[in-house]
């Protein structure tokens, strides 16, 4: 790659909204081990490296990225420029790009979800269930409320035409828990109910990790006191979705 292209890809990491969210992770890190605050800074990296724990088969360029800027922040060393150039330099720059780039219609490689609109995916799951999920993206907070509901209209109307074929539809997501639930309700409906989620179900653990690698709040928490964020559900049937968000 020339040393333009990769000026030109560095870029666009660097604004995006996804990146510069996971990226600011990494900065929350370096600023606590380095800190005076009163907390356990063994206990915060073991658990910011078990965040980034991977597979038996992992992608060498990509857990190289991360080891290294694990160690860079521990040594004060980490900045969100050079997390941008590592990666734009890699092997893994398109499939970051990509995954924080998406545009309705496309599917995601390795879930097979398929994505309404650049925020809002959506698979079948078990009893003729549409599941919704909201995928990191480059989309700001300000806007962020307004594309999730452009997402689920799209749904809606394609359940509305039977393009899709459900039942029901249901949603799993940190954000409905916490002070976040308000502003679900906002989003759902006053009406809606949201319920906890049964902490064995398969589903929670990758939305927790979802919550934590692009919402420093929620990292912030977890860093210091170990607790994840709360995951929680809404379910409606296909008639009460499409009533709430179809044309």
């Amino acid at each position: 790659m020339s040393r333009e292209g990769g000026q030109d890809r560095k870029e666009m990491f660097l604004s995006n909204v996804a990146f510069l969210r996971f990226a600011g992770g990494f900065e929350l890190y370096q600023k606590l081990l380095s800190s005076d605050q009163d907390v356990d800074k063994e206990k915060v990296k073991e658990r910011m490296s078990g965040l980034f724990s991977f597979r038996s088969d992992p992608n060498e360029s990509l857990v190289g990225i991360i080891k290294d800027t694990l160690a860079e922040c521990e040594n004060g060393q980490f900045s969100i420029d050079g997390l941008a150039n590592k990666i734009a330099g890699s092997l893994v720059a398109d499939a970051f790009l990509k995954q924080w780039n998406h545009k309705g219609g496309e599917v995601e490689e390795g879930s097979g979800m398929m994505f309404a609109n650049e925020i809002v995916a959506y698979e079948n799951k078990d009893n003729n269930k549409l599941s919704l999920h909201i995928r990191p993206a480059g989309v700001g907070s300000d806007e962020l409320l307004t594309k999730v509901v452009e997402g689920f209209r799209a749904v809606a109307e394609k359940l509305k035409t039977g393009e899709l074929g459900a039942d029901a539809v249901m949603m799993k997501s940190w954000m409905f828990g916490g002070r976040l639930g308000e502003y679900a309700k906002q989003m759902l409906g006053e009406d809606v109910a949201i319920e906890n989620v049964d902490p064995e179900d398969p589903d929670v653990l990758a939305i927790q990790h979802l919550a934590l690698y692009y919402n420093n709040r929620s990292l912030e928490k977890y860093l210091k006191s170990g607790e994840k964020p709360e995951v929680k559900q809404v379910s409606m049937s296909k008639d009460e979705f499409v009533g709430k968000f179809g044309s």
